[in-house]
């Protein structure tokens, strides 16, 4: 069986509603994605248009 882990009873007041303005590494994860799916699209968008340019 699959045992869960206990919750703690009272979170910190720190860890409780902090958003990840200043966390380097949301930043970092944000960026690296934005820059697949860029990556991703512009290749999408000059494969589809490689045959136009054979007509």
């Amino acid at each position: 069986m699959i045992k869960k882990a206990p919750y703690p009873s009272n979170p910190s007041s720190k860890e409780e509603g902090k958003l990840p303005w200043r966390n380097k590494r949301a930043w970092l994860f944000t960026l690296i994605f934005g820059l697949q799916a860029s990556l991703y699209y512009s290749i999408v968008t000059w494969l589809l248009q490689w045959p136009k340019r054979w007509d």
